[in-house]
């Protein structure tokens, strides 16, 4: 079976300053001053990298570095892609990418970006995915069917052209050489650097409507209950924080894919974008559109967000209210206790020994008259069930004020 190599990609966006920052690292073991010297010499030593080399292009930088057995290449925009020869076994090779990326790189990476603000934990529960490329000559069809019978995988779409034969599955994609190719090495890392960077992009991009589903959900169930009790109301506010935070920061990332795209088509070479239009692989209009369409549901979900919370703090704002009515409650009692402080005799008056009792029995009884009103109060409020109808209403019609007092 012809197969030469094996691609493993992900991409996830970066930036120029980020590929510096892991060309420090492997190059010079250097790492941003907060971290800790001795896990990153421990990272360090666990890639075992043999070198590292920095390279400016004309629209992106790039570095490459290499191992005993992988070649790595990051991009700027974020791409990654490990490359194995293969021997005799196409399976144990793949394999041995894998663990490459999952028990070294992909480690060593997380410690390097560790620091700063934290990905929101609705993101962190997306499943890493890892697509495989294999590259060979001169394949035939049953050939392409014993790779996928191994990899126990199905042929989804196929595209060619004079050049090249794709065939992707759901686990592997297998790339067949049908002609010779000038400064094929070279050609291969960029076509592979792209149909990477496409099948993530387009993967990212079903993450991100797939927890926006998921959090309109969660929005719904607080924005559209009929009652809502107060003791639930600060776990109901915390949420909805915890939700601005996820749609802020995927707002953020979504702006910067739609960055790195325009760039990543800048960049490209004009023939390899003619083969890949070629061969149905380019997407750079499609995704275009596919992240104005994102963005704006983004920016929906943002606003149904903060309607909740606006319904959410005015129930705040009501109960608070309550508690300061109580508070006045009880400082007439104090006041009433006071009053009655005034009113008694004192130790070292002759009256003291007749009015002791008395006094501090009507002492006692405004104390503890005064603790049961708080409980009571206290329980009556935190256990209120606020109706959500008409405070939806008011919540509305502000936001229709705020609206046209902006459009004046």
């Amino acid at each position: 079976m012809a197969i030469e190599k094996i691609y493993l990609g992900i991409w996830f966006p970066r930036t120029s300053i980020h590929l510096k920052e892991i060309y420090r690292f492997l190059r010079y073991k250097e790492t941003l001053s907060l971290l800790n010297d001795v896990a990153a010499e421990g990272y360090w030593k666990n890639l075992d990298v043999l070198e590292a080399d920095y390279y400016e292009g004309e629209y992106f930088d790039f570095l490459t570095a290499k191992t005993k057995d992988v070649k790595t290449v990051f991009t700027e925009d974020g791409v990654i892609v490990n490359e194995i020869s293969v021997g005799w076994d196409v399976k144990k090779e793949l394999s041995q990418l894998h663990d490459f990326y999952i028990k070294k790189l992909s480690p060593a990476l997380s410690f390097l970006f560790s620091q700063g603000a934290p990905i929101p934990k609705d993101l962190t529960r997306i499943s890493e995915t890892h697509p495989a490329y294999l590259v060979g000559k001169d394949l035939n069809d049953k050939n392409v069917f014993d790779l996928l019978k191994i990899f126990d995988d199905h042929i989804l779409s196929r595209t060619s052209d004079s050049k090249l034969d794709i065939f992707n599955g759901e686990k592997i994609t297998i790339i067949n050489i049908k002609k010779k190719i000038k400064k094929e090495e070279d050609y291969l890392n960029e076509l592979i650097q792209n149909l990477v960077f496409f099948r993530e992009f387009e993967k990212q991009l079903a993450n991100y409507l797939h927890i926006h589903r998921t959090i309109w959900e969660k929005i719904s169930v607080i924005r559209d209950s009929q009652s809502l009790y107060f003791k639930d109301v600060k776990k109901s506010r915390d949420e909805l924080l915890d939700i601005l935070e996820t749609l802020s920061f995927v707002k953020a990332r979504l702006r910067q894919m739609r960055d790195i795209l325009k760039g990543r088509e800048r960049s490209i070479d004009e023939d390899l974008k003619k083969h890949l239009i070629s061969l149905g692989c380019e997407r750079f209009s499609l995704y275009s559109s596919d992240v104005d369409y994102i963005e704006n549901l983004w920016q929906s979900t943002i606003d149904y967000a903060n309607s909740a919370l606006g319904l959410i703090n005015s129930v705040f704002e009501e109960n608070t209210q309550k508690e300061l009515n109580a508070l006045r409650f009880l400082t007439l009692l104090g006041v009433i206790v006071g009053f009655f402080g005034m009113n008694v005799a004192f130790p070292w008056e002759e009256t003291w020994n007749g009015a002791a009792w008395s006094m501090w029995s009507v002492l006692a009884f405004m104390v503890v008259f005064s603790l049961i009103s708080f409980s009571l109060i206290r329980f009556f409020i935190y256990n209120r069930r606020f109706s959500l109808h008409k405070k939806k209403e008011k919540v509305v019609s502000k936001s229709e004020e705020e609206q046209n007092e902006s459009k004046e």
